[in-house]
C-alpha cells in the first residue's frame, strides 16, 4: 500500500505544545495532557491555519457544487464564489466547535494515540452540516450577525488504522469539545456519547459520499477500504483482530490551579464503563477564542499554495499585496466590521452569566425573565400587570424573587393587553406571546394524538418529555431550572389562560403567535366574505379580477402580522401589484433600472407575507368546515371549506404574476409554455371546452378540471411527471397507537435513515416505518403527496398536482 500523507500533518507542534502521558494501572485508559507554550504561538500559526483551512476546503467544494460552479475542489473562483464567508462568518461558538473537530484529527495523526502513530484521517465531515449552510446564506441574504447553531451530530472525527495491503484494521471515534472556560458537564457529554456508541463508526458512509467525489488513487483506495469496512460490519463479519478505540478531546482555555488537569489522569471517567480503549486528552490553551478568530476569521490574509501534500505558506510580492488591498479593500472592511460587531456582541454575552445556551429556546425563556425583572425594578414607573398587584410587596434591592417571576408566569394574558404599553412593556408581552405560540402547537398536537382534552398533570407530563427532547435539555446549563419555567407556563396556557380547547386549536390554526392569531381570527369573517364574492372570478373582466384580489390584499394586510412595506415616493403597492398581475394594461410600469426593486417588492411582500396571511386564513376555513377535526386537505373536499375555487389559486396567481389561474397551471407544468402571454392565450381554449361541460363558473376553475385538462391538451406534462415513479402502496410498521385518534388518514412526508423510511406528519412526530422500497429516490419529497393509512398499516402516493 502506497501511504498516503497525513492531511492534518503539524511540524511545529511539538515545540507548541509539551506532551504529558499516563495511563491506568489495566492499560486500558490513556490520558494525555498537551499545554501550551504561547510564546511559540507565532512560529506555527501559519501551519496551523494552513491545516485548518484543508479542513474546510471539501465543505467549500461542496458548496460550489451544490450552486453549480466549477467542480474543480481548488480551482479558481471569481467574486461570485458561493463558498465565500464559509466558515469565517459564522458564529465563533460554530468555530470553536469545527477547531474542536480538527485538533481532534490533529491528535490523531501526530501524537500516536495508543502507542501507534500509524493513525489517518481520511477527510473531515463537516460537508454534513446543512444548517450551518442554511444560516450562512441567511447572513448573505439579510446581512444580520451570525447566531450560534445546532452542531452536526454523528461522529466529530475519525481515523483508522490500514496495514501493507490497505485493509483497515482499527478506528479512532472522536468526540471533540472546545471552550474558553471550564465546563464538567461538557465532559461528561463526551464520555456519555462514547459509552453509548455501537462500537463502529457511524459515519463511515458520510466519508465515502466525499471521497467519491475525488477522482485521485488516493482517495479512491480510502473509498475501497471503507467499503470493505461497512460491508463487514453491515454482516457482522469484522476481523477478530479489528480493534475501535475511543478519543477524548477537550481544549480549554481556562486552566485548573489546584490540581494539573481538568480529567483524570489515572482513572477513567465515572461515565465511560464499557470495555474498550480509551484516551483523554486535554489541551491547556491560552485565550481559546482569540486562536479561533486567528485560524478562522484572519485567515484571508494568507495566500495558501495549493500545493497540499508539501504545506507550504506562499508569501506574497509587494506587488501582488498592492494588487489584493486594491481589488478587495471594501470586503475585508466590511468583512472586519461585521466581525467587529460579533466579537463585541459575544463579550457582552460572555459577561451575562445567565446567557451560556445555544439553545434558542432556551435563550426566549432567559430573555423573558430578564425583561420581566427590568420592569419590576423597585423603582420601575407602574405594574405591568393588574393580578400581580402582590409584587410591589416583595421587590428586593436588585430584582425580584424568582417565586414572583413564576407567578406572572402563570398569570399573565397577553391577549387582555393592547398595544398601549411601554416599549419594555409591550416587548415583555410579546416575548411571553413568542413562547406561548410554542407551547400552543405542543398541546394541540398532542391533544389532536391523544384524542381527548388532556388533564393538568397528563399535559405536564407530554410537556417534560417534549423537553427532554429538544435541543435546550441539552445545551443549556440552567436546564432544569428553564424545563420548570417551560411547563409551568404549558400548564398555565391550559388551566388559566386559554381554557377552551376549541380557542386554542383556532389558534394554532393561524400559524401565528397568539396575539397576531387573534387579530387574525377577528377579522376572518369579513375576510371569509370577501373570499366568498369571488365565485364568479372565472367570467369577471380583468379589472374585476384585479380589483377582488387587490381587496382581499387590502383587508389581509391590515394586520400588522402581514403589513406591506413602505414603497418608493412616486409608486404604490396597488400600482406595483397591478403592473405584475396584468403588465398589459398597469398604468404605472417601472424603469430598467426599478424593475429589480419592483420584483424584490413584490417578493417579499405578495409572495411572501400575503401568501402566508392567506394560508392561514384557508387553514381556519378547513378548521371550521370539519368541526375542528384534523383533515387532509385535499381536491375532493375543498368545496366543504366553502370557499371559491379561486381562493385555492390566489397564491399561483401571485408566484405566476398572472389574473388567469389557468395560466397559472400552464406555467407551472407544460414545458412548452414559457411565457405569461402564451399561458393566457392557451387559457381561452380551455375557457371554451369547460363552459360546455360546466354551468357553475365558479366549477371552471375546479383544480380537478384542470387538471385533467391539460394531461389530456399537452403531451409535454408526461415530461414533468417523475419517472421512476414511487409505488402506490408501500405497508408500514406503526409508531403510534391510532385507536383512540380522531382520523385514521395522515398526510405524511419521508425521511431517510440508512435502508429505512421514517414517516413523520406535518407537525415533526413520527409515525410510521418501513423499508426503503426499490428505485427510492429524495426528490419523491418534492413530487408527491403521501397519506398515512393508519388503519391498513400503508401510506399511498399521489403526484402533486
Amino acid at each position: 500500500m502506497k501511504e498516503r500523507q497525513k492531511i492534518t500533518r503539524f511540524d511545529g507542534i511539538s515545540k507548541w505544545l509539551s506532551n504529558s502521558v499516563s495511563e491506568s494501572e489495566d492499560k486500558r485508559y490513556t490520558h494525555r495532557l498537551l499545554t501550551e507554550d504561547k510564546s511559540q504561538r507565532d512560529i506555527i500559526i501559519n501551519e496551523l491555519i494552513l491545516i485548518v483551512q484543508k479542513a474546510h476546503e471539501d465543505a467549500r467544494y461542496r458548496l460550489r457544487k451544490l450552486a453549480g460552479n466549477s467542480l474543480a475542489p481548488f480551482g479558481d473562483f471569481s467574486e461570485s464564489d458561493p463558498s465565500e464567508g464559509y466558515p469565517d462568518r459564522l458564529h465563533i461558538q460554530t468555530l470553536k466547535g469545527y477547531f474542536g473537530e480538527i485538533f481532534a484529527g490533529i491528535i490523531a495523526e501526530n501524537f500516536a494515540p495508543f502507542g501507534q502513530d500509524n493513525w489517518e484521517v481520511p477527510a473531515f465531515l463537516f460537508r454534513f452540516h446543512p444548517v450551518a449552510f442554511q444560516h450562512l446564506e441567511f447572513l448573505k441574504q439579510t446581512g444580520e450577525i451570525a447566531k450560534p447553531q445546532p452542531g452536526r451530530t454523528g461522529d466529530d472525527c475519525l481515523a483508522f488504522r490500514r496495514n501493507s495491503e490497505g485493509v483497515i484494521i482499527a478506528s479512532l471515534i472522536c468526540e471533540a469539545k472546545c471552550t474558553a472556560n471550564h465546563d464538567t458537564n461538557m465532559i461528561s457529554e463526551a464520555h456519555i456519547k462514547a459509552n453509548k456508541s455501537s462500537g463502529y463508526p457511524v459515519d463511515i458512509p458520510q466519508l465515502i459520499d466525499i471521497l467519491q467525489d475525488y477522482n485521485d488513487d488516493l482517495s479512491s483506495n480510502w473509498k475501497n477500504a471503507l467499503q470493505v469496512l461497512q460491508l463487514k460490519i453491515k454482516l457482522n463479519k469484522v476481523d477478530k483482530n479489528y480493534e475501535s478505540c475511543y478519543l477524548i478531546s477537550y481544549i480549554c482555555g481556562q486552566h485548573p490551579v489546584k490540581k494539573l488537569t481538568w480529567i483524570s489522569p489515572n482513572k477513567v471517567h465515572e461515565k465511560y464503563t464499557i470495555e474498550r480503549r480509551l484516551e483523554a486528552v486535554e489541551i491547556h490553551l491560552h485565550e481559546v477564542e482569540n486562536i479561533v478568530k486567528t485560524v478562522y476569521i484572519q485567515q484571508k490574509i494568507f495566500t495558501i499554495s495549493i500545493d497540499i501534500p508539501t504545506q507550504t505558506v506562499q508569501q506574497p510580492d509587494d506587488a501582488e499585496v498592492a494588487k489584493a488591498n486594491s481589488d478587495w479593500s471594501d470586503k475585508q472592511a466590511n468583512r472586519r466590521y461585521i466581525s467587529l460587531i460579533g466579537e463585541l456582541e459575544n463579550k457582552n454575552q460572555a459577561n451575562n452569566q445567565q446567557v451560556n445556551s445555544l439553545s434558542p429556546l432556551a435563550q426566549l425563556l432567559l430573555h423573558l425573565e430578564e425583561q420581566w425583572r427590568r420592569i419590576f425594578l423597585p423603582n420601575s414607573e407602574g405594574i405591568l400587570l393588574n393580578s400581580l398587584e402582590l409584587t410591589r410587596n416583595y421587590s428586593t434591592e436588585n430584582n425580584l424573587s424568582d417565586d414572583n417571576f413564576v407567578s406572572w408566569l402563570e398569570q399573565t394574558a397577553p391577549l387582555s393587553y393592547s398595544n398601549n404599553l411601554s416599549d419594555a412593556q409591550l416587548s415583555a408581552i410579546e416575548t411571553l406571546d413568542s413562547l406561548d405560540s410554542i407551547l400552543l402547537s405542543a398541546i394541540v398536537e398532542i391533544e389532536q394524538l391523544a384524542a381527548k382534552d388532556l388533564s393538568p398533570n397528563e399535559l405536564e407530563e407530554q410537556l417534560q418529555k417534549i423537553w427532554q427532547r429538544s435541543f435546550a435539555h441539552y445545551a443549556s446549563r440552567e436546564q432544569e431550572r428553564l424545563e420548570n419555567l417551560f411547563i409551568r407556563r404549558g400548564r398555565a396556557l391550559k388551566t388559566e389562560i386559554y381554557k377552551d380547547m376549541s380557542q386554542r386549536r383556532r389558534l394554532y390554526r393561524t400559524s401565528l403567535p397568539p396575539r397576531d392569531g387573534n387579530q387574525l381570527l377577528t377579522l376572518y369573517p369579513r375576510l371569509k366574505e370577501q373570499l366568498t364574492v369571488g365565485r364568479d372570478y372565472a367570467i369577471w373582466t380583468v379589472e374585476e379580477r384585479f380589483n377582488y384580489i387587490q381587496n382581499i390584499v387590502s383587508i389581509l394586510t391590515s394586520l400588522s402580522k402581514f403589513q406591506l412595506s413602505d414603497t418608493s415616493v412616486n409608486v404604490t403597492w396597488n400600482e406595483i401589484l397591478r403592473w405584475w398581475l396584468d403588465h398589459h394594461t398597469a398604468p404605472k410600469k417601472p424603469s430598467v433600472s426599478q424593475i429589480s426593486k419592483w420584483h424584490s417588492y413584490i417578493s417579499q411582500n405578495f409572495g411572501y407575507r400575503f401568501n402566508w396571511g392567506l394560508g392561514s386564513v384557508i387553514a381556519l376555513a378547513i378548521d371550521e368546515a370539519f368541526g375542528g377535526e384534523l383533515v387532509e386537505s385535499s381536491l375532493e373536499n375543498w368545496s366543504q371549506t366553502g370557499l371559491p375555487w379561486i381562493v385555492f389559486w390566489m397564491k399561483e396567481l401571485i408566484v405566476w404574476g398572472t389574473l388567469d389561474p389557468v395560466a397559472a397551471y400552464l406555467l407551472a407544468k407544460v414545458e412548452d409554455v414559457t411565457t405569461r402571454k402564451q399561458a393566457e392565450e392557451l387559457a381561452q381554449t380551455y375557457y371554451h371546452y369547460i363552459s360546455e361541460r360546466e354551468s357553475e363558473p365558479n366549477e371552471y376553475l375546479n383544480a380537478v378540471n384542470i387538471k385533467n385538462w391539460v394531461e389530456q391538451s399537452y403531451s409535454s406534462v408526461e415530461r414533468h411527471l417523475p419517472t421512476p415513479k414511487p409505488p402506490n402502496r408501500i405497508n408500514v410498521n406503526l409508531l403510534k397507537d391510532f385507536s383512540k385518534a380522531p382520523s385514521k388518514n395522515w398526510r405524511v412526508v419521508p425521511v431517510e435513515i440508512g435502508d429505512d423510511i421514517q414517516w413523520f406528519d406535518l407537525a415533526g412526530f413520527p409515525l410510521a416505518i418501513c423499508q426503503k422500497p426499490e428505485k427510492w429516490q429524495s426528490d419523491f419529497l418534492n413530487t408527491y403527496d403521501f397519506m398515512l393509512d393508519a388503519e391498513n398499516r400503508f401510506v399511498s402516493s399521489k403526484i402533486y398536482v
